[in-house]
């Protein structure tokens, strides 16, 4: 199946983490030597591919991105997030494509060279690869294995794309997503609700690709104002007692991400939503779980994984009085968690990398929403327009900051209190959800 040539990224190129090992083929040739999978033993491409050299290629990426996260692995997480890493590696071609494709998006990043459009191209034809290998075969364990893959690119397309796009891809990821999460029936449990995702089972799962995508779409449904792709299960499963791996990579605490994914099905009256007053309960008499840390966890770090737990309580019980409750920005309950939220955020240690940071977007997101003071605004404005210190966040952020404008100088002008509605009206005026 001949592929349009491209002006692809060079990911061949492994200088910048320091590698001998040289890729010496062009994208274009791997991926005129790829669209034959699977691939014969004399396939060159595939033989460096599957080289010890190309695994030594990705442990150095997944080393020095671990360097570049604000929180370390605690325990033994570093060894099992590797072995997770080399066999997932080792599962399918396609998912040796990926981490390269990963691999040089984070390098490009890093190295400030980054061109998200180049990747989206190249996305867009690992999908039509993937989605013709599973209409030839989509009941093996192989096709089990391409399926998470596809949904693994459709999750890095959600981030890469502008963010009016990223509903519509989270929308087309979804059959995947539901095809591969009722793939493992381990998931639920003998009294849980079959018809739901059961959230908890999924972050304390191995299947990363799941996790992924339950946080883009919580995000975005708060973000975009607009229901959540799927139907989650919040009420069976256990909280960790230690931090999983998406807690401290993405800054996300679980319990947080489940009471964000509730208030999401109560703002949208989902049935059997929980109802907004248990939410509200268990939010105010919220105790954090202390950190499981090891000498990995400098005191600063434990200092600020409190505050990380702390500005999520603040935000998400901001969000429910006003998403839910209907309040206006106002009320001194509202007023309250954002003053808190900003206090809280400022006794996070910052480090001399810029790079280094804790992705708060959807705590000043909400304090942006509630904002009537000029201070608070400009707080905002400054760290959603800055383009290095949120460039790894999972989330474009400074696309939403003219959203926020035009609330301030709409609804919001001169202080004047807003609403859910108004935002709302907002975001769909300036970045209309493309359909």
């Amino acid at each position: 199946m001949p592929l349009a040539t491209r002006n692809y990224p060079a990911l061949s190129n492994s200088g910048s983490i320091g590698m001998s090992m040289k890729l010496p083929l062009s994208l274009q040739q791997f991926f005129g030597l790829f669209a034959r999978i699977p691939p014969v033993p004399s396939d060159p491409t595939m033989a460096i591919l599957l080289t010890p050299q190309f695994e030594d290629y990705i442990h150095l990426n997944f080393d020095r991105m671990l360097n570049y996260a604000y929180f370390k692995p605690v325990k033994n997480q570093r060894e099992t997030m590797f072995t997770m890493t080399i066999s997932r590696l080792r599962s399918s071609p396609i998912s040796r494509w990926l981490m390269l494709l990963d691999a040089k998006m984070c390098g490009n990043v890093m190295e400030d060279t980054w061109e998200p459009q180049r990747y989206i191209n190249w996305i867009r034809d690992l999908e039509v690869v993937v989605k013709n290998k599973l209409v030839q075969d989509s009941a093996s364990t192989e096709a089990h294995v391409l399926q998470a893959d596809w949904l693994s690119i459709l999750v890095i397309k959600s981030i890469l794309v502008p963010s009016p796009n990223a509903i519509q891809v989270l929308r087309s990821a979804t059959p995947a997503f539901l095809q591969t999460a009722y793939s493992h029936p381990e998931l639920w449990s003998n009294n849980s609700d079959p018809t739901r995702i059961p959230l908890l089972n999924i972050f304390a799962s191995s299947y990363h690709e799941l996790a992924m995508f339950v946080i883009m779409d919580c995000t975005c449904a708060l973000a975009f104002g607009v229901p959540q792709q799927v139907e989650y299960d919040t009420t069976c499963g256990s909280l960790p007692n230690t931090p999983l791996p998406y807690e401290w990579a993405h800054c996300s605490p679980v319990e947080f991400l489940v009471l964000l994914a509730e208030i999401n099905a109560c703002r949208d009256k989902y049935p059997g939503a929980r109802d907004w007053r248990r939410i509200e309960q268990e939010l105010v008499t919220w105790v954090g779980r202390p950190p499981q840390h090891d000498e990995t966890w400098e005191s600063w770090m434990v200092v600020a994984w409190l505050a990380v737990q702390e500005s999520w309580r603040l935000t998400l019980l901001a969000y429910l009085y006003l998403a839910v409750c209907g309040a206006s920005s106002d009320e001194p309950r509202v007023q309250l968690c954002v003053s808190q939220i900003l206090q809280v955020i400022g006794t996070v240690k910052k480090h001399d990398s810029p790079h280094m940071n804790i992705p708060f977007f959807a705590q000043y997101l909400v304090v942006g929403i509630c904002a009537h003071r000029e201070k608070h605004r400009r707080i905002v404005w400054d760290k959603m327009s800055d383009k290095i210190e949120t460039r790894f966040w999972k989330i474009q952020v400074e696309e939403f900051v003219p959203v926020l404008d035009h609330l301030w100088h709409g609804a919001g002008s001169g202080g004047h209190p807003v609403k859910w509605c108004d935002y709302v009206y907002s975001r769909e005026a300036l970045m209309p959800v493309v359909s």
